[in-house]
């Protein structure tokens, strides 16, 4: 088991309601996470599943981790969301996916209103 599984596994609440104490050594994990997240970029891809699976997240929702950096025409309208998310987190600016992902909404919404017109 990596460490950021078990960190992730074993972490009993939301961070939102852990004590001051409780808090402070929850920031102190999260500033290892980042550290080792420079040290292993792809390290959060190859784990994020298995983390968001064993915290009670399906497999359709933990594959994130997986997908965000591997967006395509054929992906779900989550897919390229979640990795918009990522570059915005990043402060980074990727049109191509920015046009995938209005795309993908155009597209949903004209499939909503075909759906709605008899």
């Amino acid at each position: 088991m990596s460490i950021l599984t078990f960190v992730a596994v074993n972490i009993e609440d939301n961070p939102l309601k852990l004590t001051c104490a409780e808090r402070n050594n929850w920031e102190t994990i999260n500033k290892l996470l980042n550290e080792l997240a420079e040290i292993f970029p792809n390290l959060h891809e190859q784990e994020g599943f298995l983390i968001l699976f064993k915290s009670g997240f399906s497999k359709e929702k933990a594959k994130f981790p997986q997908t965000h950096s591997s967006w395509t025409e054929s992906s779900t309208i989550e897919e390229p969301l979640v990795s918009l998310s990522d570059k915005i987190w990043k402060v980074c600016w990727n049109q191509e996916l920015e046009d995938l992902f209005v795309t993908k909404i155009a597209n949903e919404r004209m499939n909503l209103q075909n759906q709605f017109e008899v």
